[in-house]
């Protein structure tokens, strides 16, 4: 949890922010819609709304002062304010474009205001004064503030999508208040830093389409690079020339495409190169910049027993980062037996064990909406879950549900007379998987993949989230 004087600062934040967007006149705002407050992903709809005046937001100071228990004064002779908080005083008076800041003068982007007998002041400076960055995005009147040394803490979970292709875009246009955020699976990282599209990617139909979408609803699009080979990723990681290599395509890629960011989904990290894997996102971090976000889609480990995840360095890496997708899904996976995709106990066991080395408010837990069909002798095939329902019917099978894990499974003879064992998610397993995002508190939640889960699947989900 936020300790008492973090929590005081976001709060201040949200109420004292500055803005980005045109100069509006005071008459032209009452048609606009109202301005969205948002600090750390906290969104909050203060009782005495801010305006904007000559491209700069106000808002009120006496407002800020009460909820925080924060000293406010105010001399009507000299018709200044001034209010002390955690060590910072702050003194503006009407009309005035310097302010006093712990008694040194400070210039303001515009002066305080006085209305109805309440003091608003311009806060750009206020935010510039306690470090935090301010982005305006105009399609959505949403002001947001990021404060770097205090974690994500979303009112509500977050809720980022696997975007992959037209299918997820159908997805994105039905449920458009659904997602914070959209990671565009579209490239895969070379051995010597190159960068390449992968066959899945559809670059215009994202970009005209659901980019489109994202901007209207506020929604982050980041852009994500895969390391699935081992091979290939120890090559990478091992050579410092092909990391900078790519760092640099991916900053231009971002820059270029006008990105949020970038999610790293790098599944075959070997243990010697650990801390090359950690270098690598530390360099990207920096190399990125203010304002733009790494994301780290992560292998699930539940215990110090999986030996064969050592190439993560989790608590360093959740220092680096600015969110971290566990990937909750493949407890069981094609090459191996048949079971559950992803079992209740298992989740909450690989939430339990990552939390010593991951911030909850960084955190958010990844949810596979599909299931794998095994023969009695052989490799699985994934199967999406509207299909599964469609073999159950097809083939008269009886759903039956691990206790445990709390997931559906069933078995039949295919058309080739082979018996086969299939588990799936349904609307009590993934409903019920999402909730334990919220018993633990983390930032949200990830699915993979958008398009692939049914509507009324998607609704339990959502709904169990809120």
């Amino acid at each position: 949890m936020l300790k008492k004087k973090d929590s005081s600062k976001i709060i201040l934040l949200l109420l004292l922010i500055c803005c980005f967007g045109p100069a509006l006149s005071l008459s032209a705002l009452a048609a606009e819609p109202p301005i969205i407050l948002e600090v750390n992903g906290q969104k909050i709809d203060p009782d005495v709304s801010p305006f904007i005046h000559n491209g700069y937001t106000l808002a009120p100071l006496r407002f800020v002062a009460t909820p925080l228990n924060a000293s406010f004064s105010w001399d009507e002779a000299s018709q200044t304010a001034v209010m002390n908080k955690d060590g910072m005083n702050i003194s503006l008076t009407v009309d005035s474009k310097t302010a006093l800041v712990n008694g040194s003068p400070t210039p303001l982007d515009a002066p305080a205001m006085l209305r109805q007998g309440r003091i608003f002041v311009p806060v750009r400076f206020v935010s510039q004064q306690m470090g935090a960055q301010v982005e305006w995005v105009a399609a959505s009147r949403t002001v947001r503030i990021v404060f770097p040394d205090l974690p994500i803490v979303p009112s509500g979970l977050k809720v980022a999508g696997y975007y992959y292709d037209s299918n997820s875009l159908t997805m994105l246009k039905d449920f458009p208040d659904s997602f914070a955020q959209i990671i565009h699976f579209a490239y895969e990282m070379l051995e010597d830093g190159q960068v390449k599209a992968k066959s899945s990617f559809d670059r215009d139909l994202f970009e005209q389409e659901a980019r489109a979408i994202a901007k209207t609803n506020g929604i982050e699009a980041l852009l994500l690079v895969t390391g699935h080979t081992r091979s290939v990723s120890d090559a990478f990681l091992a050579s410092p020339k092909a990391r900078s290599a790519g760092v640099a395509n991916l900053v231009r890629l971002v820059e270029e495409r006008n990105l949020a960011g970038v999610d790293l989904d790098f599944e075959m990290v070997s243990e010697i190169h650990r801390d090359n894997f950690t270098a690598f996102v530390r360099e990207l971090k920096e190399a990125l910049g203010p304002g733009k976000k790494v994301s780290l889609s992560a292998m699930p480990k539940s215990s110090d027993r999986d030996t064969w995840l050592n190439g993560y360095d989790y608590a360093a890496l959740a220092k680096i980062a600015d969110q971290i997708i566990i990937m909750c899904y493949n407890q069981h996976y094609s090459g191996g037996e048949p079971g559950p995709v992803a079992g209740l106990d298992w989740t909450e066991r690989v939430i339990k064990y990552l939390l010593n080395y991951i911030p909850k408010g960084k955190m958010l837990l990844g949810l596979g909406g599909y299931g794998y069909s095994w023969p009695e002798n052989g490799n699985g095939a994934s199967i999406h879950i509207d299909r599964a329902y469609e073999l159950v019917t097809e083939y008269g099978a009886e759903i039956k549900r691990d206790p445990v894990a709390d997931v559906p499974w069933f078995e039949y003879l295919d058309k080739e007379g082979a018996q086969r064992q299939l588990w799936f998610e349904d609307a009590r397993s993934l409903s019920k998987k999402a909730a334990l995002a919220k018993t633990y508190d983390l930032a949200g939640i990830g699915i993979w993949r958008m398009g692939i889960i049914p509507n009324d699947i998607w609704e339990a989900i959502i709904q169990a989230v809120k």
